[in-house]
């Protein structure tokens, strides 16, 4: 699926995007790209999957409010219990921008959002 997809969710618009920007086109196996956002309460997200890029925006049209990720955590699941691995800074969420799912693997990703003018 080329196409770009959004959706609300928690109170925020999200844009789903299937094809990396970072990664050469005849390098993606597209069709294997996808992903899962479940909001876990306020501001936090989980997500899941490969080879997707979101941005986030308020849901509320005309609110003059910007989105940004505060926080961005790759970690896993072990027991049921939420692991903390790699922090992402700002090389990896272009200035809080946008969130990436690499194409290459599958990852899981906690997020933090927070809303600016």
């Amino acid at each position: 699926m080329r196409r770009r997809r959004t959706f609300d969710l928690g109170g925020y618009s999200v844009k789903a995007a299937m094809i990396d920007p970072w990664t050469p086109k005849d390098k993606q196996d597209i069709a294997a790209h996808g992903g899962l956002i479940i909001h876990i309460g306020g501001d936090e997200f989980l997500v899941a999957g490969s080879g997707v890029i979101l941005t986030f925006a308020d849901a509320a049209a005309g609110s003059g409010y910007r989105v940004g990720i505060e926080q961005a955590i790759e970690g896993s699941y072990e027991n049921s219990v939420w692991k903390d691995g790699r922090w992402l800074n700002g090389d990896q969420t272009h200035q809080g921008r946008h969130l990436r799912l690499p194409p290459d693997r599958f990852s899981i990703q906690k997020v933090r959002l927070y809303r600016y003018r």
